[in-house]
């Protein structure tokens, strides 16, 4: 399977930043990895809520979501944990469940 350029980009967008450079990076990432299925085993759930934000299907911890982000930080367009866990938490949220602390 060929690198995705997008992906390609990115990587050497961080390259340089760990140089020293100032880079700005304005690539959205691919999301070519497949959070819902580690959100739905850690919250013990076969699927999302049938109406996302109107009813909550379950629920994960900070911890869960933090643990899930570490996993996939690399395929996750985040500079750091903290913000790897907002992009888990808000595809958690999509999903109708909740991250609780």
């Amino acid at each position: 399977m060929a690198v995705s350029a997008t992906l390609a980009m990115a990587a050497k967008a961080r390259e340089l930043k760990q140089e020293g450079r100032d880079i700005i990076g304005l690539s959205l990432g691919e999301p070519d990895f497949n959070v819902p299925d580690f959100i739905k085993e850690a919250a013990k759930l076969k699927g999302g809520s049938k109406e996302p934000g109107r009813s909550i299907a379950g629920s994960i911890t900070k911890k869960q979501a933090e643990e899930i982000a570490t996993q996939k930080m690399k395929d996750l367009n985040a500079h750091d944990l903290e913000q790897a866990v907002k992009i888990i938490a808000g595809s958690a949220r999509s999903m109708g469940i909740e991250v609780k602390d």
